[in-house]
């Protein structure tokens, strides 16, 4: 099952100090919930993909991400014969470094707390 995320940080000077330290929260937030692949084809999107049940993804990340970003959640959709609904023209440059980003995250001194609920 796949889902198109996409998010814009509210403020992330006065509550992460930097772009970065803001996106690095959000990536440790979606690493928390056991994707099994994540690609950005342009900024600010990604399309993650999980093998297990996500039915508390919505509420997962509203308690994690609402109050410092607006994003946006949708399931990628299947054709009645199986085929995804989905098309991209994707910047393989950004996909590379999301997945570089990923494998050497390290999700410790956030400053905040990220919830398991």
């Amino acid at each position: 099952m796949k889902y198109h995320f996409s998010y814009d940080v509210i403020n992330y000077e006065k509550d992460f100090g930097s772009y970065d330290e803001a996106r690095r929260y959000m990536l440790c937030v979606l690493s928390n919930t056991g994707f099994v692949d994540i690609a950005s084809y342009n900024a600010s999107t990604f399309i993650i993909e999980y093998d297990k049940d996500t039915s508390t993804l919505p509420d997962y990340l509203h308690t994690n991400l609402s109050k410092y970003f607006y994003y946006s959640l949708s399931l990628v959709g299947k054709q009645a014969e199986g085929t995804e609904m989905i098309n991209h023209h994707p910047d393989m440059g950004l996909d590379i470094k999301v997945k570089k980003e990923i494998r050497n995250l390290d999700c410790s001194g956030l400053g905040k707390e990220i919830s398991n609920n």
